[in-house]
């Protein structure tokens, strides 16, 4: 390994880097709060200024001066014609601004002593974490999750400066200028990190906010203003007329779509921009029609109909449904995790002084080799549970924090209480995969009933 190098193998490197990834890829999502928002900054700065300098140890310097500079660049609003520039050419990047985010600036000094100092290594290929570093930087920019829309949605704005390039939008926005007013259709739009659960409650907690996202997806490209009042238009698309009401820029009222033939389409109702009551929408050129009923903007029952026939009716669980069946989901582990703990208290009584008799090498190898059975086991376990949300990177992630965390309770285990059967070990495998995924489940719970938040771009 050269010398130079060794940076991307010391501790401090390793540690942020693995920080940063964790925090980039598992974190945010189950803990979305001002400490993860700021631990990409932090870790990130680290990891992007040793890296650089490690390549080009000749321009130390000029690599920390220049990441300082960049980092206040990235994090203005000036940066948003670059990234425009750069998303709409190459691919597609994305960042908040938030002035706090320069607190960050803080570690470079930091980055800058260790790598001046002597740091113990881990055995670990440079390359490995070089090639790893390179991964995080890109998927630290990657675009924030699209949230797309099966009702139609438009937005009313008031008059236009400039019109924007629509090519832009093709996929998420088309905009209907209609001489001092402006409609913009939107099939999706980009909203913040990763949601818990894709259901109609996070769909409708976007569309309360729609028409400051799509300000902000339009980025510096317009002026529009808010329009005012109530407004019936009709906005003609591709094969469709869609006859719309307005009230002070948002859909609200009676939505009607029709063939060019006349042939209705949907037929529903909006409140304030989302979904209210009973919506028909029929299958152009079939006698098929599907009835959907909304409350509170979520759908609560889907029903089909072939012919006036009614084929096929199932209700939809909601937000607060699903919330009150993972309660459910909880108390059956946790009632089966107790059962667990009742085998094991027997089995100590009943054989009590007596133990499996063991070598020290062999308690060891157990110790170790015992995390993995757990891992698998609370895997098996999240495959029966309905509704078990994940991220990315988690599956490695698990194996990671359950060695972490259950490795130290193993060794107590058999060098302090003993296992008094060989069973027990199976008890105690399917014991702390319980606990484990008990865990995650609550976790789920709370993000589940706080929701998740909406950062606008820009």
């Amino acid at each position: 390994m050269k010398k130079q190098f060794k940076p991307l193998s010391s501790i401090s490197f390793v540690i942020c880097l693995l920080l940063l990834l964790l925090n980039d890829f598992y974190f945010k999502a189950y803990f979305h709060n001002f400490i993860t928002g700021k631990l990409s900054d932090f870790s990130g700065l680290f990891v992007f200024a040793v890296f650089w300098a490690t390549l080009f140890p000749g321009k130390k310097l000029f690599v920390f001066f220049s990441t300082a500079l960049f980092f206040i660049y990235w994090k203005s609003p000036y940066s948003e014609s670059f990234i425009n520039f750069f998303s709409t050419h190459l691919f597609a990047i994305q960042r908040v601004v938030d002035v706090t985010d320069l607190m960050a600036l803080l570690v470079l000094p930091v980055a800058w002593y260790m790598m001046e100092r002597p740091s113990k290594q881990i055995y670990l290929n440079p390359w490995i974490s070089g090639l790893a570093s390179l991964f995080s930087f890109c998927a630290t920019t990657m675009p924030n999750t699209m949230q797309s829309f099966e009702q139609p949605q438009y937005v009313l704005f008031k008059g236009v400066s400039k019109i924007p390039d629509s090519n832009r939008y093709d996929y998420d926005l088309k905009i209907y200028p209609l001489d001092t007013l402006t409609v913009i259709g939107v099939t999706s739009i980009h909203i913040g990190p990763e949601p818990v659960k894709g259901d109609d409650f996070q769909k409708t907690k976007v569309l309360k906010d729609l028409d400051v996202l799509v300000q902000n997806e339009l980025g510096n490209d317009s002026s529009y203003t808010k329009a005012q009042g109530i407004r019936q238009l009709q906005i003609a698309g591709e094969g469709y007329v869609d006859q719309l009401m307005f009230k002070d820029g948002r859909l609200h009222g009676q939505l009607i779509r029709k063939s060019n033939a006349g042939e209705t389409l949907i037929d529903g109702q909006y409140k304030d921009g989302i979904e209210d009551s009973v919506w028909t929408i029929r299958d152009p050129g079939s006698s098929t029609v599907t009835k959907k009923t909304f409350k509170n903007g979520e759908t609560v029952q889907v029903e089909r109909y072939q012919s006036d026939r009614l084929i096929s009716s199932h209700s939809v669980s909601t937000r607060s449904g699903t919330i009150n069946f993972k309660y459910f989901q909880i108390i059956l582990l946790l009632l089966i995790g107790l059962g667990m703990i009742v085998l094991i208290r027997r089995n100590y009584k009943n054989i009590y002084p007596e133990q499996v008799k063991m070598r020290v090498w062999q308690k060891v190898l157990l110790c170790f080799s015992l995390p993995l059975w757990v891992f698998c086991l609370s895997f098996l376990i999240t495959l029966l549970i309905p509704d078990h949300f994940t991220t990315a990177f988690k599956f490695a992630v698990d194996l990671f924090f359950i060695y972490i965390c259950t490795l130290p309770v193993f060794f107590l285990v058999v060098f302090g209480f003993k296992i008094r059967k060989s069973i027990d070990v199976l008890w105690y495998c399917i014991l702390f995969a319980l606990l484990y995924v008990t865990f995650w489940e609550i976790a789920q719970v709370a993000r589940l009933k706080q929701g998740t938040e909406i950062s606008t771009r820009g």
